[in-house]
């Protein structure tokens, strides 16, 4: 008897002891967001964008197994430093198996002696007293998206998604105050329908290597609306949206390039020129889950784009 009472009591220790390991070696999505909510000309509209940007990242944890650990580089704690030392703790944590998600949102510049083959920003990134920045800010301030970029490429992840809104022109245009765009009466992105957990595993479980994305080419403004906030990531969350609810498998590269062209479009409404984005994808091929097209209940459309979860 107490022979057999030993036996399950091995067997029991040796289930939890593998629960235990798997629950620790579970994926894990690291998010970096860096959002200049305190800027006094446009900190209302990065603010609404961060708010969007936090229910796209509820919706990734709950269509996905993934582990979601955020690490906020926003109001007070918008600034270089702070956005690289996060990003170091990132990298000194990740497991190989771990995604990484690196957000960034406000002023964005080119030096005037800065060339073309360097495509990428200065980033503004840092906090002013007075909420409006002085020349000197532009110096002691910047920090080059490029060097992000090199970081996340450099990382032993299985994913990594880099993402900068911010302008791309030379230092002299962007002191000058934006006039903002008219409403606009498009698509509203956030509205009711079924999200596919296949196609957000495919995004971001199944997808390997590495994604950096800009929201405007050199010596180019990225724009932002009074109704839908930063209009990049409006685009991407507008082609987001479609993609994981497609009977279609998700592919990063087909979602990218469908958020260029909306954002290109909604930039051409709103401003009377194209924004162009620039985005660099080094990924590996992904086994995709085939899902057979299923026709819809009656009285209900597939056309519909829902909200994300609060």
């Amino acid at each position: 008897m107490k022979r057999m009472m030993t036996v399950w009591l091995l067997i029991l220790w040796t289930a939890c002891s593998l629960t235990m390991a798997q629950a620790q070696e579970k994926e894990t999505l690291h998010v970096v967001s860096c959002f200049a909510k305190k800027d006094r000309m446009l900190g209302g509209l990065i603010g609404m964008t961060q708010v969007k940007f936090k229910r796209w990242v509820k919706r990734i944890n709950k269509q996905t197994d993934l582990v979601v650990k955020t690490y906020d580089c926003s109001g007070n704690d918008f600034g270089k430093e702070n956005i690289l030392s996060k990003l170091e703790e990132v990298l000194a944590v990740a497991k190989p198996n771990d995604a990484i998600l690196f957000y960034y949102m406000g002023h964005g510049f080119r030096y005037e002696d800065q060339t073309d083959a360097d495509q990428w920003p200065q980033l503004l990134a840092g906090n002013s007293e007075t909420g409006w920045y002085a020349e000197e800010d532009y110096y002691t301030m910047a920090l080059h998206a490029k060097e992000i970029k090199e970081k996340l490429d450099g990382a032993n992840v299985r994913l990594t998604l880099g993402i900068v809104e911010a302008c791309n022109n030379t230092l002299e245009g962007v002191l000058y105050r934006p006039n903002l765009a008219s409403l606009h009466p498009g698509i509203d992105p956030f509205k009711e329908q079924k999200i596919e957990a296949e196609r957000y595993q495919e995004l971001y479980t199944k997808a390997r290597g590495h994604i950096w994305v800009g929201s405007a080419s050199p010596h180019e403004l990225s724009r932002l609306d009074e109704r839908y906030g930063g209009l990049f990531f409006y685009a991407l969350w507008k082609a987001h949206e479609e993609a994981t609810t497609s009977f279609a498998p998700a592919h990063w590269e087909e979602l990218l390039a469908s958020a260029s062209q909306h954002f290109k479009t909604l930039t051409k409404e709103l401003y009377k020129e194209e924004v162009h984005p620039q985005i660099v994808t080094d990924l590996m091929g992904v086994k995709a889950v085939e899902i057979p097209p299923q026709e819809d209940a009656p009285g209900e459309e597939n056309n519909v784009i829902s909200a994300p979860d609060e």
